[in-house]
Parts: structure tokens; C-alpha cells; sequence
């Protein structure tokens, strides 16, 4: 069975409670001292009131039922049952201090405790005695070293929490980042086919007869696809055995000289397979810009439609 500290707490509080009031009856019954009465009654209004105070909500009601037994035991034995016999009711104040705090109260409460009642005793009591005395701090001390240790287990459980839970956060990170991963490779390889779909579509290659091919070029041109252009153009004239390609400019509104150089080595790379490299569609503008540059096209055929070669 598995309790919080809180119902350990109240179960004690309410245990030397009615313990206390149980005692006070059978001393009332017996027609006791009236300080041992007195004391009883005191304990038994203690505990139940700071038992109260505690299911409440008040904290410190654990260490001033402590604090507050050890002079009440002090003070409410009388010194004649003092001298007569060692009290066992001294470890009382011990096993709570255990239970309500820590090592350290235990070490103080039971010093405190001892030192007191040896004082009201006298030197010619049962608290002089070594025996008693190696018992007593027998039993102290193994509270003390319990309650490390018990102290000590609970830091091992909570860093292996803590542990078990940091490991579980880096293995959620390390899904995430995973899946992560394997969305963004998704993403890059279909961006990687729609360029591609876009490259082959802006630069198509249409066979028009048996050994004649149609390049339709179509908007403005720059370095990136002339050389896609010429790798697709190299790549179906060997492929198809291409005797003409046919390179047209009808969608071309302008040009420069950069894009008309690349040109040019487009079409002597496509001489070394054994192609006729004719162009069409030449507009006026493209005209223009090309005889202003000084582009020389002596080594193209120069069609006006790509049917004159079919």
C-alpha cells in the first residue's frame, strides 16, 4: 500500500492523538498525579489541534508538534518516575522528529530531550547509567541514518525520473526531428520534380519528321536554361539520331549577347553528333539586337518557320 506524505502525516497526527487521550483516560481512571494528568491533556489537545491545523493547510504544524513535545515531555513527567526508571517515552519526540523532518531535527530533538530530562533527574538517576545512555544513542542515531537514507533513495528515484523523463523529451525531439527530416527530403525531391517538370516544359524537343527536331523556345532566356536546353537537345539528338534541330525563337522577345554566345556553343556541340543547326522564328527586335551585337550566325541556317525544313 502506497501513502503520500500527507496521509502519513495525518494518520500520526491523528495516532498520537487519540493515544494521548486513551492514556489521559486510564490515568483518570487510576486516579494518578495530577501533572501526569495535566501532561496527557496537554499532549491530547496538541496533537488533535495541530492535526486540525494541518489537514487546513498549515505547514508548520509538523515541526511545532516537534518542537512543542519535547518540553512538554520534559516537563510534564514527574521527577520521582524520573529517578525510578528510564522513561520510554523518550523516543517518542525521536520517531516524530523522523517522520515530520529530517536527520538533523532528529539529532537535535533527541539531544535536547535527553539533556533536559537528565537535568530534572539528577545525576543519581537512570540517565547517568552508560548502558542506558549507548541505547539511547543507539537508537537516535539509527533514526538519523535511516532518515538519510531514505533521504538519499528519494534523490536516486527522482534523478531517475528525471532521467527516464529527459531521456523520453530527447527521444520525442529525436521522432520529430526524424520526421522532420523525412518531410523536408519529401518536400526538396517534389520541388526536385516540379523543376525538372518545369525545365522540361519551358524546353521542350517535338520531332517533326524522321531525323528533325523542333526546339520552341519561350520567354526570356538566360544561362540556366540554355544549358538545360543544350543537355535536352544533345541528349534526344543521340537518343533519336537526329540529322536537323531546329531552334525556335517565335517566343523570344529579346535577347543579349551572353544568351546568343551560349547559343552558338549550343549548336557547335550539336555539330559534333552530326546536326544541321538551323534557327526560326527570328522576330524584328531579336534581329535588330543581334546585328547590333555583332553576333555572327554564318555557320546557322536561318529559317522563317520550322515547316521549311520538313
Amino acid at each position: 500500500m502506497q501513502l503520500t506524505q500527507r496521509q502519513i502525516d495525518l494518520s500520526l497526527f491523528t495516532l498520537m492523538g487519540v493515544g494521548s487521550l486513551v492514556r489521559l483516560l486510564a490515568e483518570l481512571a487510576s486516579e494518578r498525579n495530577s501533572q501526569i494528568l495535566l501532561a496527557y491533556s496537554c499532549a491530547a489537545a496538541l496533537f488533535i489541534g495541530l492535526g486540525v491545523a494541518y489537514w487546513r493547510g498549515w505547514p508548520w504544524a509538523r515541526i511545532t508538534a516537534v518542537v512543542a513535545v519535547v518540553p512538554l515531555l520534559i516537563f510534564g513527567l514527574p521527577p520521582e518516575n524520573l529517578r525510578d526508571d528510564f522513561a520510554t517515552a523518550l523516543f517518542v519526540p525521536p520517531v516524530l522528529a523522523l517522520i515530520f523532518g529530517g536527520p538533523r531535527l532528529v539529532l537535535l530533538c533527541g539531544l535536547a530531550l535527553y539533556s533536559g530530562v537528565l537535568l530534572r533527574a539528577g545525576l543519581d538517576s537512570p540517565y547517568t547509567d552508560l548502558g542506558k545512555l549507548i541505547v539511547y544513542s543507539v537508537v537516535v542515531g539509527g533514526l538519523v541514518l535511516s532518515r538519510i537514507a531514505v533521504d538519499n533513495a528519494q534523490e536516486l528515484e527522482q534523478a531517475r525520473q528525471r532521467a527516464t523523463a529527459a531521456l523520453a523529451s530527447a527521444e520525442a525531439q529525436r521522432a520529430q526531428l526524424s520526421e522532420q527530416a523525412q518531410a523536408l527530403a519529401r518536400q526538396n525531391a517534389e520541388q526536385q520534380r516540379l523543376l525538372d517538370l518545369v525545365s522540361t516544359l519551358e524546353t521542350p524537343t517535338i520531332r517533326l519528321a524522321d531525323g528533325v527536331l523542333l526546339a520552341p523556345i519561350i520567354g526570356s532566356l538566360d544561362e540556366r536554361r540554355i544549358q538545360a536546353l543544350t543537355t535536352r537537345l544533345l541528349h534526344a539528338a543521340s537518343a533519336q539520331r537526329a540529322r536537323y534541330v531546329v531552334l525556335d525563337l517565335a517566343g523570344v522577345a529579346m535577347i543579349d549577347a551572353a544568351v546568343a554566345q551560349a547559343l552558338l556553343q549550343s549548336a557547335k556541340a550539336l555539330r559534333l553528333l552530326g546536326c544541321h543547326v538551323a534557327l526560326s522564328g527570328i522576330s524584328g527586335s531579336v534581329a535588330l539586337t543581334l546585328t547590333n551585337l555583332g553576333v555572327d550566325l554564318s555557320e546557322l541556317a536561318i529559317v522563317r518557320s520550322p515547316q521549311e525544313l520538313v
